[in-house]
């Protein structure tokens, strides 16, 4: 699961212009801990919005680092 999240930062400074605000947080209850990650960066339009959790897809302006899709499967183990 940490891998997931540093990979969501990495992401988020990435495509964010410097300077930029990246918020973290984190909200946990008896059933649940939810992780948000908000950033300034270049964003997801609505096309590509529904495919960002697929394993492998990789929107045009990504990089060259294969992490697609290792999130969505880090966090549902």
């Amino acid at each position: 699961m940490s891998h997931g999240i540093a990979n969501l930062v990495d992401n988020a400074i990435k495509y964010s212009g410097s300077p930029s605000l990246i918020e973290l947080k984190l909200k946990h209850t008896t059933s649940e801990i939810v992780i948000r990650i908000r950033d300034q960066g270049i964003g997801i339009t609505g096309d590509k919005l529904e495919r960002v959790q697929e394993r492998f897809y990789r929107a045009k302006n990504a990089s060259t680092a294969n992490d697609s899709g290792r999130c969505k499967r880090t966090n549902t183990l």
